[in-house]
């Protein structure tokens, strides 16, 4: 399974959801909010916080609501394969000015959702294995060629050998799910449950 912006989730079962609605609304509160800072009266404050406390009830509704619609349309005997994401917690810094900045809204979003994946799929004793991303979006299932201009764009898959083509986040999905088979990498064993960041930093839940 790959997770992204555009695509919120994509399976290889065939199961997805669209993250363009989510984003949409992402930049609704963020203009509401934008417009309340820039008031800057005690009543355009109040509305403020009690705004983005409805977003953060907002976010983490539909991030279970995601989660648990893709955890339904596994059948029993299935598996999950989820990108091994380490170190969403540690903030990111830039060399020019060495100014640290909170991780992105999509790499919490992310980390959220997989805990949130992980633990719903404990409790119905879906086996999770974690697998390394590397290369993931830019090997071809179909005959194995790593390429970066393999990915054409952030939708668009065509491999420049075969010429395969599809959606460049269902290749990816398909390629994690090769990963577990142990098809052109090692990855975790697919224990009962093996939980997110069990061998890397923990994924903020803050």
């Amino acid at each position: 399974m790959d997770l992204g912006t555009r695509k919120l989730l994509v399976a290889s079962n065939g199961f997805k959801i669209d993250g363009r609605p989510v984003n949409a609304k992402r930049q609704h509160f963020k203009a509401l909010k934008n417009s309340l800072k820039e008031k800057g009266t005690s009543s355009a404050r109040r509305r403020l916080k009690r705004l983005i406390k409805r977003e953060k009830q907002w976010f983490r509704t539909t991030l279970h609501q995601s989660s648990k619609a893709l955890v339904d349309s596994l059948d029993k005997g299935n598996y999950l394969v989820l990108e091994r994401l380490c170190g969403t917690k540690v903030r990111t810094c830039s060399k020019r000015n060495q100014r640290c900045t909170r991780p992105s809204f999509q790499s919490l979003a992310i980390g959220r959702l997989q805990k949130m994946i992980s633990y719903k799929c404990g409790d119905r004793g879906i086996p999770v294995i974690l697998a390394k991303p590397d290369f993931t979006s830019q090997r071809c299932p179909r005959c194995g060629t790593i390429d970066k201009f393999n990915r054409r764009s952030q939708a668009l898959f065509r491999c420049v050998n075969c010429g395969y083509q599809h959606n460049a986040d269902f290749v990816a999905s398909i390629n994690l799910r090769e990963l577990a088979l142990g098809g052109w990498a090692a990855v975790s064993q697919p224990n009962a449950f093996q939980p997110i960041g069990r061998d890397c930093e923990p994924i903020s839940t803050a």
